[in-house]
């Protein structure tokens, strides 16, 4: 039998683990019919590692594949995919 994730994954990008604790009981509250999942990057990921404007969307859909294999989801288990604009 195949069991069908019925809740929508919201990946939430990050800067510490502190941000995580302030935000997450609050995010997962108001989204509790979602499945929130932290990205943690430790700093400010549009600064570091020669981020720029071109290359700022791949980047980001470099952490969402990062959660898709930990956890082992599909694009289609995300609730929206704003990165491919």
């Amino acid at each position: 039998m195949f069991v069908v994730n019925e809740k929508k994954v919201i990946a939430v990008i990050v800067e510490g683990p502190s941000d995580e604790a302030a935000l997450g009981s609050i995010l997962k509250e108001y989204f509790s019919s979602e499945e929130i999942q932290f990205v943690v990057v430790h700093g400010d990921s549009t600064t570091k590692d020669y981020t720029s404007a071109d290359n700022i969307l791949s980047k980001i859909n470099n952490l969402i594949e990062s959660v898709k294999q930990k956890y082992g989801y599909r694009i289609e288990d995300f609730l929206k995919n704003h990165t491919h604009c």
